[in-house]
């Protein structure tokens, strides 16, 4: 199956919009801190955790999944596309480890 890919800003926004919400709260300060620096052990972690974590509901049929399934970001994005999404919702989140499992959110 194809994956999506994000070809403008406009729309790789208005995705983080609807993803960045459901992880806060999810990871602690020190962890989001120690998470900004390029490269770091945290970072690689909080980076894999976000691109794999299953919390998107599906509203519509997308990528060989049906309405209703819950799929993480790299189940639907490409490579370059699920890693823009990661790293960005990353450094949205700005400072503040994983306390809580994310919300579930439809898209």
């Amino acid at each position: 199956m194809a994956k999506l890919n994000i070809k403008s800003n406009d729309t790789l926004n208005e995705v983080l919009n609807k993803l960045t919400p459901s992880w806060r709260g999810c990871i602690d300060q020190d962890t989001l801190r120690k998470a900004q620096v390029p490269k770091s052990s945290t970072r690689n972690w909080l980076f894999g955790t976000i691109i794999n974590s299953k919390f998107i509901k599906l509203i519509k049929p997308s990528c060989g999944f049906k309405a209703g399934d819950i799929v993480a970001i790299s189940d639907i994005y490409n490579d370059e596309s699920a890693s823009n999404i990661a790293g960005l919702i990353i450094y949205r989140l700005g400072h503040s480890g994983l306390v809580k499992q994310p919300t579930v959110v439809e898209a």
